[in-house]
């Protein structure tokens, strides 16, 4: 008989019961029970096929009894306190999303002495200030053009240009 075992959930080491026959191997809190029987019942789902066909049935049965639709409203309307925190959490996550938008679209721009006549290497290097509205402005464009260079390479001996 042992006279102590480690707990399988929270791992400490515990005095064995001695009502208990055979090995223990989870203590008597209340989380270390429910992972016991959530193993148990994960075990008997894996392995009894009989077990498996009576939870599918109790399952499928109260799917019938209970459609989701009206399980929910049910809920809602048994459960005030929570269509109010939901209704709370939902303006906060509402304005979240406002923000995120906000930053991802494009702000509307004031464009000021710009041409938009050029060649496809001339680009236009623009400054630009934010005004507190949210406003982009650019103001006075200057013109760029980039031009690509093809660095000499020294041609090894023997080879032809």
């Amino acid at each position: 008989m042992q006279d102590q075992f480690r707990c399988q959930n929270c791992k400490k080491i515990m005095p064995a019961n001695p009502r208990l026959k055979g090995k223990q191997s989870y203590c008597g809190k209340i989380e270390c029970q429910r992972a016991r029987k959530k193993q148990w019942h994960q075990n008997a789902m894996k392995n009894d096929p009989a077990y498996k066909k009576q939870q599918q049935e109790c399952m499928d049965h109260w799917r019938i009894s209970c459609p989701q639709h009206r399980y929910q409203s049910d809920y809602r309307k048994k459960h005030p306190e929570y269509v109010e925190d939901n209704r709370q959490k939902q303006t906060i996550r509402n304005q979240k999303r406002r923000i995120q938008a906000m930053l991802k679209r494009p702000q509307e721009i004031v464009k000021m002495d710009a041409l938009t006549n050029t060649q496809s290497n001339t680009y236009i290097l623009t400054p630009f200030t934010i005004e507190p509205n949210g406003k982009i402005v650019k103001m006075d464009a200057f013109f760029v053009q980039l031009t690509q260079f093809q660095p000499h390479k020294p041609q090894a001996q023997g080879q032809s240009p």
